[in-house]
């Protein structure tokens, strides 16, 4: 078993005419599109892979940014992934919103529209909080980009994207007209989210069900948000807890995923939470809550979520008590998340709500578990 980069390795010099598109081809080239290749590569241009990977590692770039980067460090040395041509990469990142997107020609006539994930922005993460109560700026984005790519013009299209980017798939490809949904043949979720009830035009998203591929990791939070009644597809990964979200982690065997048939029981519980706590909260309180959040995570760590990761418990303990003084709304959804917990977790006592509690911060933190039993 290995990684995306180890298959890489292992199977870059086969041609798609000798293998063709599959299962690993696919989370690479979601996994390449958190790349900033924007920065060497204009809108305009189309350009091979293997062309933007040398002008991505002989530039200079944001250390802040590290998605995306092990596979565009490999992906140009493939006899199999080097001459794809993409074309009108699109990004744009401002207060409320980041977003990314960019088309891949693949063999048989086949487009591949990749909408680019959550980056290392707290204004990413803010506009995931935002799609509890809103359409947010990157969601009217991808409509557009996807309105104006899908033709009929004799071509075959798909759409996918990761994280977020899977979220942006499924949206887009909802807000399309009837005829524009029936030339998209597949449409890829990778551990995104689903859409919020106030934003799901439930007639025209069953016109797509059918079409939607959703992956998930055994640790899968985001990817639980907004669940749709979709079949999810469960693969293993090396990493632990929360860092399972990250494509170049999830186990491949040859040319296809390793799969498994449930998800892990922790995840189950923090998802139980998450559901109850959304349900729970009007927009009003998720709006005021999302701000207050969002507006402390930047004025203690700045633009990056990794300024903050090393955040101390301390730290945490600090924003929490902070939250006394901030509006009534953001108050009540913050109320409203403990007691979501506290009735999730009503049925485990004692000692082993301990060990349940400590083995979840310790799956949240990506470190190892121990084998202690839960009492």
């Amino acid at each position: 078993m290995g990684s995306i980069i180890d298959y890489m390795n292992w199977r870059g010099d086969l041609t798609f005419e000798t293998d063709p598109f599959n299962e690993a081809d696919n989370l690479i080239l979601n996994d390449v599109t958190y790349a900033h290749m924007e920065n060497y590569v204009r809108p305009e241009e189309r350009i091979t892979l293997g062309e933007a990977a040398k002008r991505y590692l002989a530039g200079t770039n944001d250390p802040a940014f590290t998605l995306g980067v092990d596979s565009i460090n490999n992906i140009g040395k493939t006899k199999r992934f080097k001459d794809i041509v993409f074309y009108d990469l699109e990004a744009e990142v401002r207060p409320g919103c980041q977003f990314g997107a960019v088309t891949y020609e693949l063999p048989n006539d086949t487009e591949y529209i990749v909408f680019r994930g959550t980056d290392e922005s707290i204004e990413g993460w803010r506009e995931d909080f935002e799609t509890s109560y809103h359409e947010t700026a990157g969601q009217t984005l991808s409509y557009a980009y996807l309105e104006r790519h899908i033709k009929e013009n004799g071509k075959r299209y798909i759409v996918g994207g990761h994280s977020k980017g899977g979220n942006l798939a499924m949206y887009a490809s909802m807000m399309l007209s009837d005829e524009k949904q029936d030339l998209i043949e597949r449409i890829y979720n990778f551990d995104g989210p689903g859409i919020a009830p106030e934003m799901l035009d439930r007639e025209k998203f069953n016109r797509i069900r059918s079409k939607i591929v959703k992956y998930v990791p055994e640790y899968s939070v985001v990817g639980q948000l907004f669940k749709l009644k979709l079949k999810e597809i469960i693969v293993k990964s090396d990493a632990k807890g929360l860092l399972q979200h990250n494509p170049t982690k999830w186990q491949i065997m040859r040319n296809e995923f390793v799969k498994t048939d449930k998800l892990d029981d922790d995840c189950v519980l923090i998802n139980r939470i998450f559901a109850d706590w959304i349900k729970s909260t009007n927009m009003k309180e998720r709006i005021s809550f999302t701000k207050v959040f969002f507006d402390q995570l930047k004025a203690d760590g700045g633009e990056f979520i990794i300024n903050i990761k090393g955040h101390t418990f301390g730290e945490s303990i600090k924003m929490i008590k902070n939250f006394n003084s901030f509006e009534e709304d953001a108050r009540r959804a913050f109320k409203k998340f403990i007691l979501a917990a506290a009735r999730n977790t009503a049925g485990v006592s004692g000692e082993k709500l301990s060990n349940t509690l400590n083995r979840i911060a310790d799956k949240l933190k990506g470190r190892k578990i121990s084998n202690k039993k839960n009492g």
